[in-house]
């Protein structure tokens, strides 16, 4: 019973880590973007 719950529990966790690294970089690759076209602009 508690070995089934915690590996339920660490697949949580892990799907949680995963989302979090995902909308990470997807908001590090929005920054990017952002910059160059400031940058763009700015020239």
């Amino acid at each position: 019973m508690l070995n089934g719950s915690s590996v339920i529990m660490v697949g949580h966790m892990t799907s949680y880590f995963m989302y979090v690294f995902i909308a990470d970089v997807l908001f590090l690759i929005s920054i990017q973007n952002s910059k160059n076209t400031v940058m763009e602009i700015v020239d």
